[in-house]
């Protein structure tokens, strides 16, 4: 138990390795899309997708895979410092890691994303990372200093219309509007199948009825069948 323990502790060592590595290549990757101006477009995007394809390429892995690794070591780096050491020292699994920063990002003061950081990894340290999930998520609703009715009026807001620039002299319009979810508790647009009444389903399974007339054409025929043969005879 003590060599596997000290192996999986490795193992953790190592992903906190290449972690910083790819946060390390995300962060000149962000130095080199800053250098370009916003109305590059798209233009602006490649810097980052140039160095995940060239760590991809090393690592025989995909560039959009690459690249996803890249941002997500860099947020673990820069915002969940706590969580990268205990990484690197073994305490902890990169499943570990992922829960925490999959609830922690929700948290935008830094203070309260430290205290909550502090809470997750006490809690890993005598859990499974299945288990941390649904804990962490109730730890972020208690840590959160608005309410939920709060929140949600700030995201129905959040939406918006922009233009930018794009190649051969052309424009994109984006648009970005949030609905809550249809159903109990939601006050969004229903899909219109649901404004009509419930219709009950068909069934799936339908009984054959017999073909009485094929039963008649195959008995006719062997009738016919024996009338020529005892003629022949």
């Amino acid at each position: 138990a003590a060599k596997y323990a000290a192996a999986v502790a490795g193992v953790a060592s190592a992903e906190a390795e290449v972690m910083a590595v790819l946060a390390e290549a995300q962060a000149v990757g962000l130095e080199r899309v800053a250098e370009i101006p916003r109305s590059a477009g798209r233009e602006a995007e490649l810097p980052l997708r140039a160095l995940a394809a060239e760590l991809g390429a090393c690592a025989r892995q995909p560039d959009r895979s690459v690249q996803r690794r890249m941002n997500d070591a860099h947020t673990l780096v820069n915002r969940f410092a706590a969580s990268f050491e205990a990484l690197a020292a073994g305490v902890v699994s990169v499943g570990h890691v992922r829960a925490i920063v999959e609830h922690g990002v929700k948290l935008t003061d830094p203070e309260v994303r430290a205290a909550f950081e502090v809470e997750a990894l006490e809690r890993a340290a005598s859990t499974t990372p299945g288990r941390l999930g649904p804990q962490l998520a109730r730890l972020v609703e208690q840590v959160q200093p608005t309410t939920f009715a709060e929140r949600h009026q700030v995201a129905r807001k959040s939406g918006g219309v922009w233009v930018r620039d794009v190649e051969d002299g052309m424009s994109e319009l984006r648009r970005n509007e949030r609905t809550p979810p249809p159903g109990p508790g939601g006050t969004g647009a229903r899909h219109p199948r649901h404004d009509h009444p419930h219709r009950p389903r068909r069934p799936q399974h339908r009984t054959r009825r017999p073909n009485r007339g094929r039963g008649r054409s195959r008995g006719r025929r062997r009738g016919r069948g024996r009338g020529r043969r005892r003629g022949r005879g």
